[in-house]
């Protein structure tokens, strides 16, 4: 009856925070967008920090409103307020893929034209952008009001299967560049990253006096979390297959503590929503039942089995965020778990078993406070603690409530 209850209470945490998590507050921040009439409209963009370049936007006109859709067919420009600036053009794109695994042997630049957002990463006398998608990351420049153009870069493959660059993008730099403060030998040093380029453009149009605006991505802090992560196992298991007494047997559910320390890395887009986790965990099942080995019964024959089982689990997980408002958010994490034994010993009809290791998944739903404090709900599914060459199963079933701290 504690099992059944147990189970009902914890899946409709889990329901209520799938519900809750379902409409989370999606984050909106101030800004604007140029229709294809030059109107412009303030509202409210959501910001999804974009790893890719993108071709629509989702909008409010105010914190009320419904959410609108605007695509790179009805818009020419949208900014979010010191976030991001992307214009729309038609340019040349580089088709050929960055991908180490199918590199060609020409140093030529294949591009067609193509209407994208360019992300606006330096304003002023020369103007640099960015377009990235899944195949490429290309950077265009553009002087004065001049067409924009793709700074030319491409890795290729000679006959030896030795990586080769075409650096083309030094020369245009070079030739159309010129000031007092810039010399051949900085421009041999620019590397085909944002980070260089913007630098040398700014570099420029300080030189030229005329510098408006630098795309500054924030800095990031917190890359990596270290968190203490205590809690509660809530655990039952079942064996079936065994060998003189073929059936299923059903042990007690338990509650034991378990211990783990969390790493988690930050992702480098989408607002810090995504990250990668790994937490080792200590943890222990032990429980002692009688049952009878009689098959008659009229006739008790009681015999105890008892199962003690404690292991270092190592979860490799994946994390999403959904922020609520500036101090609280829910999460949803997903894990492989490999899991370590330390002690496997399971006694039953008097036989005696060994453990094995077995891996197996878990999701969780949780509640996050300040970046500091947190509750998570974890569903496992079922993990066999038994050799799988024998013929007994041994299923093994979790649900955890762990606690956080994180130091940092």
């Amino acid at each position: 009856m504690l099992k059944n209850f147990t189970t009902k209470i914890l899946s409709a945490i889990f329901i209520l925070f799938f519900t809750v998590l379902a409409n989370a507050q999606i984050q909106y921040e101030k800004g604007y967008f140029i229709d294809n009439t030059n109107t412009k409209t303030e509202c409210l963009i959501k910001n999804l920090d974009w790893k890719n370049n993108p071709d629509t936007i989702s909008y409010k006109l105010n914190e009320n409103s419904s959410t609108n859709t605007a695509s790179i067919d009805n818009i020419i420009q949208f900014e979010i307020y010191n976030s991001s600036i992307f214009v729309r053009k038609t340019v040349d794109v580089n088709v050929n893929t960055t991908t180490s695994n199918q590199l060609n042997n020409s140093s030529s630049i294949n591009t067609e034209k193509k209407t994208i957002f360019l992300k606006v990463l330096v304003k002023g006398k020369a103007q640099l952008y960015s377009y990235v998608d899944a195949n490429a990351r290309l950077f265009y420049y553009q002087l004065d009001n001049n067409e924009i153009s793709l700074l030319e870069y491409k890795e290729y493959l000679n006959d030896d299967n030795q990586l080769l660059k075409n650096q083309q993008y030094r020369s245009q730099l070079y030739t159309t560049l010129k000031c007092s403060s810039i010399d051949m030998n900085i421009i041999k040093k620019l590397d085909y990253n944002s980070r260089d380029l913007i630098d040398f453009m700014k570099a420029y149009n300080t030189c030229m006096n005329d510098l408006s605006y630098t795309f500054e991505k924030k800095e990031r802090t917190n890359t990596f979390n270290l968190t203490v992560r205590p809690g509660i196992n809530i655990s039952n298991a079942t064996i079936t297959g065994t060998q003189n007494n073929a059936g299923t047997f059903d042990y007690d559910q338990q509650i034991a503590l378990r211990i783990g320390v969390e790493i988690e890395y930050v992702l480098p887009f989408n607002n810090d929503k995504w990250s990668l986790t790994f937490e080792p965990t200590y943890q222990y099942f032990k429980t002692e039942k009688e049952f009878d080995r009689s098959p008659n019964p009229a006739i008790e024959n009681l015999v105890t089995s008892t199962i003690d089982y404690t292991s270092i689990e190592i979860p490799f997980g994946v994390r999403h965020y959904s922020y609520l408002n500036s101090k609280s958010r829910l999460f949803f994490n997903a894990s492989v778990i490999i899991d370590l034994p330390i002690k496997s010993e399971v006694e039953h009809l008097d036989l005696a078993y060994e453990g094995d290791s077995n891996a197996n998944v878990a999701f969780g739903i949780g509640y996050s406070y300040n970046k500091k404090f947190s509750l998570e709900a974890r569903l496992f599914s079922s993990r066999d603690l038994l050799d799988k060459e024998t013929s007994v199963s041994l299923k093994y079933n979790t649900i955890s409530l762990i606690f956080g701290y994180t130091i940092f």
